[in-house]
């Protein structure tokens, strides 16, 4: 407040046409966070609840059944072929991995993260690490792990190559985030860690959650609405985030269970792992 004589706030550029609009009469069928927020009421899950604003704000069925779908494009395709096969790992089982997320207290500590990553990597698979921009997440992560070398950090690319990335692997491991909807809708199972979001609302269809165990009365499980911890950004009732009781076998167990499920393969025969 005492450096800037004014900000100019992008993010919420469409408020202001909105507020435009409204200001002109026209009439606006809007799914915002009220009619959404509505349906969650009546439907579990978030987007549930989203199909049934849309069909209340703007009288459009989208059927419950419809997966949330990416498209790919060839060239992307080409690109995700080209870039394992020059990293080493065109023919090796893929696990992708991410740190990042939105707000510190949705992040689980990345040296746990990279603990699941080892267990990974220790069953014959190799991982790719996704950050984007976020560079310090992805260099801790690799001075923790104990096998860097079978860690392929992505590093910036554009957003559909990473989504031709994702379909080439078996899982997402990471925390709430867009990245884990990107893999769900290229039909990547994910494994995501939530600690003050609530899985009911936030993963997406044929996810597994892996939660903080924590009842906090600050948690929002009828909105789709930040939870306070993270506006405020810290923990309310004197954490540093619910997040970090998530334990690392739990989650590299339920990474284990979609490797299983694969089919037979040479390398899990020779990893020991069950059949």
């Amino acid at each position: 407040q005492e450096s800037f004589d004014v900000i100019l706030d992008p993010n919420h550029a469409v408020i202001a046409v909105r507020d435009v609009l409204w200001e002109q009469h026209t009439r606006i069928l809007d799914t915002g966070k009220d009619t959404q927020n509505a349906a969650l009421e009546d439907h579990p899950g978030g987007i549930a609840a989203i199909h049934a604003a849309t069909l209340r704000a703007w009288g459009l069925a989208v059927c419950s059944q419809a997966p949330p779908h990416l498209s790919l494009q060839a060239s992307d395709l080409h690109f995700a072929k080209q870039f394992l096969s020059d990293n080493g790992v065109g023919n090796m089982p893929l696990v992708a991995i991410s740190p990042v997320a939105s707000s510190p207290l949705k992040r689980w500590p990345v040296d746990r993260l990279a603990a699941v990553a080892d267990c990974i990597i220790e069953e014959n698979s190799c991982c790719l690490l996704f950050c984007g921009p976020q560079s310090d997440g992805a260099a801790e992560l690799l001075n923790e792990s104990r096998y860097a070398d079978r860690i392929v950090w992505v590093g910036r690319i554009h957003l559909r190559r990473v989504a031709a990335l994702l379909s080439s692997c078996a899982a997402l491991v990471g925390n709430d985030t867009g990245l884990m909807h990107m893999a769900a809708a290229v039909g990547v199972p994910v494994v995501a860690i939530f600690g003050p979001t609530v899985p009911a609302i936030y993963l997406p269809p044929g996810g597994k959650a892996v939660s903080a165990n924590i009842d906090c009365p600050y948690r929002k499980t009828k909105e789709f609405d930040p939870p306070n911890c993270v506006i405020a950004n810290r923990c309310l009732i004197g954490r540093r985030s619910c997040i970090d009781e998530v334990d690392v076998a739990e989650v590299t167990r339920a990474v284990q269970v979609i490797l299983w499920r694969m089919p037979r393969p040479i390398w899990r025969a020779s990893a020991g792992t069950p059949a």
